[in-house]
């Protein structure tokens, strides 16, 4: 039979005046001949307050994300799961594009156990209980100790403006768009960084690496000298990388773009010291006090912005 499938995510803080906020889309998704609709509805309050951290803020709302899936259902735990699959699949990366939006380090969907089943409808709306309680087994929320995502009016109505039209259904494909993995490690190292200091240096190292790697790689298709310069740097990579990430970002992007970051020197010291701290994380066994991670992070983003600035 098909089924309406009421999931939310949250709760998360918004402003008040909820009417201007809108729907999203209609998404269409086909898996294995199989058809699903997915949809992400405008947050829905539950309560108002003031933040306690923020005593002469104004009010916020405590809201949460709803979700209505519409699909044919079974009632056997394979179709529970395969449910549960698709919608953690596609939703994970809307979510994700919203966090980039946002800049919210801690909106991110990680898994079932962030989405909270509320009830499963026939078509017409009628709730069906037995199959409810059947079904939330699936969605059990576990508790977190970390504040809540700050979702904005104007980072909502960005997020919406991403279709590219005014259809009412769209295929996944023309909704979703990747996130660089550059920028989801970014955000990852924001939050990880909470419970281990050492994922934040790792994760901005790293987020550095990926961005200039991949941004190379694609230039070395029209670039003969480039790209045996990239063969050859990889041979002779140092274990510690840093003398081969400290090379990307001088000798190969050089050849790129007649441009070095060593031309910046505050910025080239900076990156030197993010590259050092890295290596004490990893061969050293270094454990960096709370500043650094929130210093290495923000290294990694002023130097990738420095290089996105100069190639656009």
């Amino acid at each position: 039979m098909d089924v309406l499938i009421w999931f939310r995510f949250g709760p998360v803080h918004t402003p008040l005046w909820r009417r201007k906020w809108k729907d999203g889309p209609e998404i269409e998704i086909s898996k294995d001949k199989r058809t699903f609709s997915m949809k992400v509805l405008r947050p829905i309050s539950i309560n108002t307050h003031y933040l306690d951290e923020f005593p002469e803020s104004e009010k916020v709302a405590d809201v949460f994300i709803p979700i209505v899936v519409r699909c044919e259902l079974t009632d056997t735990e394979e179709d529970f799961r395969e449910i549960a699959e698709v919608v953690i699949g596609y939703l994970s990366p809307l979510m994700e594009d919203l966090r980039l939006q946002t800049k919210q380090a801690h909106l991110k969907l990680h898994s079932l156990a962030d989405l909270e089943l509320v009830r499963v409808q026939s078509l017409d709306g009628i709730d069906i209980p037995d199959i409810t309680v059947k079904y939330q087994r699936w969605f059990r929320d576990q508790e977190r100790d970390r504040p809540l995502p700050y979702l904005k009016l104007d980072d909502w109505q960005a997020f919406l403006s991403m279709q590219p039209g005014e259809e009412e259904k769209l295929p996944i494909e023309k909704w979703v768009t990747q996130v660089p993995f550059y920028e989801s490690l970014l955000l990852d190292g924001e939050l990880e960084a909470e419970s281990d200091a050492r994922i934040g240096v790792l994760y901005a190292t790293l987020a550095c690496e990926i961005f200039i790697q991949s941004w190379l790689d694609e230039r070395a298709r029209d670039n003969l000298r480039l790209g045996k310069w990239l063969i050859s740097a990889s041979q002779r990579a140092n274990p510690e990388t840093s003398a081969s990430l400290r090379a990307y970002y001088d000798l190969g992007l050089f050849l790129a773009t007649e441009r070095s970051l060593k031309e910046e020197k505050t910025l080239w010291n900076a990156f030197n010291k993010l590259v050092e701290a890295r290596n004490d994380v990893v061969h050293r066994g270094h454990l960096p006090d709370g500043y650094e991670p929130t210093m290495a992070l923000d290294i990694a983003r002023k130097i990738i912005n420095w290089v996105k600035e100069l190639i656009e």
